[in-house]
């Protein structure tokens, strides 16, 4: 998906290279930036034909006639989406990368808008002014322009839309006190063309200075022409409303927690939310933070607790007890937090606990935060935009220095005083995957992330000054596996160990998991995901992440373990980890087999509503006692012995090791049994056998709709409880009968 950006610039020469920074370092990288000069008095002009040599996909347009495309940006629009910047904001390092994700999930959304930061002058903490805080009241931006006397913000700064064939905004005169917004025009016409989707995270700053148009010509008036000539359009041509996509609505209070955290700046971080959330709810912050790996109450990096009207002071002392990197306490309609009879309030409790602790605190739209930061840098801060944790391969030759590492992705950096262009070209073997021109002071990163076997070699005038050749033998190297999944992480770990002894490196690994795996592998040294690991030579991301830089096969086409072997760079064959058991008691007597029925979606499930219950008869009928042992509780079934409910992790692996067999559905607990070396029936028709692990006891019904979750003409969307692509009503499981599975279990007993 390639993206627009176009930004018609007047008197706004000094901001532009601050903007061009964070366009040229985005994480994204298929988009294409015209700039146009719209009749600027300063040295507007002269700017940009600096900025456009900075980076080939940076171009000039010639202007037509004042605010031309001002007005009408997508003119210029060669790509998929349309994305006007104001010359003078900035974005945050993932927007580009948001945008194209959210419209890729998002097929029926024609706009998309995020959540912004606006400061005064220039972006630093004290010039901070407010956060958008877009509402999710309205069901159309007509509405939000007929409420803006009383309605919180309308829309964000970011407004990214489809490049629509034929597309053509209205271009108004700048009438004083009458001046309308280019934007809100775009909004009210395209919202008759098609949904619109709010993106509730802040991934823009916005600057506001008195040089501004929303400062020198903005008025409300001609927001009110605006309304009158929408109203007109739309007399004889009513929409339905919502006119707005609400997936996002049901988590605006665990969204709007992060608005003003510096987990926005992260590229790729670790965050967990503490409160209520409904597994619903989770999937979808999860998509909505889809770069990030989130948790919920549990410690991470950045903890996001919002409070209840029922929270107690305990749960902040237990939050802040945590090192992290930031902990924001949020309150969501702080007015019921307030007292009016001189009582003190929760919010007054959470400042004197607080008491000399270096906190922000910060109240707008009737949303109250205290941010607390850690002493410590952020972990982007030390890991991904610094080199302070990087060790400097240094390669010096005459007058000239190159710093490599291979840091999520390959990178080189020129050092010295001459004036000279060098060749650079990043290589995988012989195949060319990456060439630029750098002079000294600049440098080039690949944006392949996977593990590869680099060569980097460096020219001027065709002769060859560097050819330097990947070599981790001793070096240290951290991976990451970017998922709090059980099933997941025990998949994905063996191709850890794989790698340190491929390479003879020293691993540095973070798992959410590390109990299960540390004093089995003593060669690896294991932290805590948001750890700084010092002097690395080179670190990747181990997950499911739907981009081609990270990772080299569609996941849908392959085991869910070589998902990890193939990022690695490992040759794929299936590996069971060993796993940590702290006590092979038996508490249980006789025999017994352990099952659990829960997963983190429906179409994971066995649905079948009699399923279990013809199973649990027969393993009584065969002298084996049932155990429950899922995390979720559950007093519905009879006749078992009931260990369901929270434990820890190595109580359920004692469990496992001490049974006979275990029965499952595609959950971690199966993939744990199946570590474990335990005999493993899993029942699933939601993916295709190839996707887990082998075992002789897989249960599948193929005469009736299957494998879904393999099929490429489907994404799995996590944050919909009910996905069921082919809306077959999970005939896939519920079609799988007791008979089948007892049939299966008969060969165990």
């Amino acid at each position: 998906m390639n993206l627009s950006l176009i930004t018609s610039c007047f008197n706004c020469g000094k901001f532009l290279n601050e903007l061009a920074d964070s366009i040229i370092s985005q994480t994204y990288t298929d988009w294409t930036w015209t700039l146009i000069d719209d009749y600027s008095t300063d040295d507007t002009e002269s700017i940009i034909n600096n900025v456009v040599k900075r980076d080939k996909r940076i171009k000039i347009a010639p202007k037509k006639h004042k605010k031309h495309y001002w007005w009408n940006p997508q003119l210029l629009a060669t790509g998929d989406i349309v994305c006007p910047i104001d010359a003078d904001d900035k974005l945050l390092p993932t927007s580009l990368e948001q945008v194209c994700f959210y419209f890729k999930e998002f097929p029926d959304a024609i706009l998309l808008h995020f959540n912004a930061n606006t400061f005064n002058e220039t972006f630093i903490e004290n010039n901070f002014i407010k956060n958008v805080y877009i509402t999710n009241l309205n069901n159309s931006f007509l509405e939000g322009f007929e409420n803006l006397g009383f309605r919180s913000n309308i829309f964000g700064y970011l407004r990214v839309f489809r490049n629509i064939k034929g597309l053509i905004f209205d271009e108004h005169e700048d009438i004083p006190g009458q001046c309308s917004s280019n934007d809100g025009q775009w909004l009210l016409r395209l919202e008759e063309l098609g949904q619109w989707l709010t993106i509730p995270r802040t991934s823009y700053l916005a600057r506001q200075h008195l040089d501004s148009e929303n400062f020198r010509n903005w008025s409300i008036q001609g927001e009110v022409k605006l309304i009158l000539d929408t109203r007109k359009r739309r007399k004889d041509n009513s929409l339905t409303t919502p006119c707005n996509i609400k997936y996002f609505d049901s988590i605006y209070r665990f969204a709007e927690s992060t608005y003003l955290s510096q987990f926005n700046n992260e590229i790729k971080s670790t965050a967990s939310f503490w409160g209520d959330v409904s597994l619903e709810n989770q999937n979808k912050l999860k998509k909505l933070f889809f770069n990030h790996t989130i948790i919920f109450n549990q410690f991470a990096p950045y903890i996001f607790l919002c409070l209840d009207l029922d929270s107690s002071l305990d749960i902040i002392q237990r939050a802040k007890s945590y090192d992290f990197n930031e902990l924001i306490i949020f309150f969501y309609n702080t007015h019921l937090f307030k007292s009016n009879r001189g009582q003190e309030s929760l919010i007054d409790k959470t400042k004197k606990l607080l008491g000399d602790s270096a906190f922000y605190h910060h109240e707008q739209e009737n949303r109250t935060s205290f941010i607390i930061k850690s002493k410590q840098k952020s972990f982007s801060d030390v890991i991904i935009n610094s080199y302070n944790n990087i060790k400097v391969n240094t390669c010096r030759i005459k007058e000239t220095t190159y710093n490599i590492n291979f840091v999520d992705g390959g990178t080189i950096e020129v050092v010295g005083n001459d004036d000279r262009i060098y060749d650079i070209g990043f290589f995988d073997k012989e195949n060319l995957i990456y060439n630029t021109e750098l002079k000294p002071g600049c440098w080039a990163k690949t944006a392949r992330k996977y593990f590869t076997n680099f060569n980097i070699l460096v020219k001027h005038q065709n002769q060859t000054l560097l050819d330097y050749n990947y070599n981790a033998n001793n070096e240290r190297v951290l991976i990451h596996l970017d998922s709090s999944s059980l099933g997941d992480t025990i998949a994905w770990f063996p191709y850890v160990e794989e790698f340190r002894k491929q390479h003879q490196c020293q691993v540095f690994c973070s798992t959410f998991w590390n109990e299960l795996f540390d004093k089995e592998y003593p060669d690896i040294n294991f932290i805590s995901p948001g750890s700084v690991v010092d002097n690395l030579y080179a670190m990747y991301w181990i997950g499911i992440f739907n981009d081609n830089n990270r990772e080299i096969f569609d996941y849908r086409t392959i085991p869910l373990q070589q998902i990890g072997s193939s990022i690695l760079g490992i040759h794929h064959y299936e590996i069971k980890p060993r796993i940590v058991v702290r006590s092979r008691a038996k508490k249980i007597q006789g025999r017994y087999a352990c099952f659990a029925m829960t997963a983190t979606s429906k179409a994971k499930l066995w649905n079948n509503p009699n399923g279990w219950k013809g199973v649990i008869e027969f393993l009584h009928s065969s002298g084996i006692k049932p155990v429950l042992i899922q995390k979720e509780r559950d007093d519905n079934i009879k006749s078992i012995i009931n260990l369901s409910g929270e434990k820890t992790i190595h109580e359920t692996t004692s469990l496992l090791i001490n049974c006979d067999f275990f029965i499952g559905v595609g959950s971690g607990l199966s993939w744990l049994a199946w570590a474990l070396g335990k005999p493993t029936v899993l029942i699933s028709g939601f993916s295709d056998p190839f996707a887990e692990f082998s075992t002789p006891y897989r249960i599948i019904n193929k005469n009736v709709c299957h494998g879904c979750y393999n099929d490429i003409n489907h994404k799995f969307d996590k944050g919909n409880w009910n996905w069921c692509p082919r809306n077959k009503d999970f005939e896939c499981t519920s079609n799988i009968s007791s008979r089948s599975v007892i049939e299966v279990l008969t060969k165990l007993v």
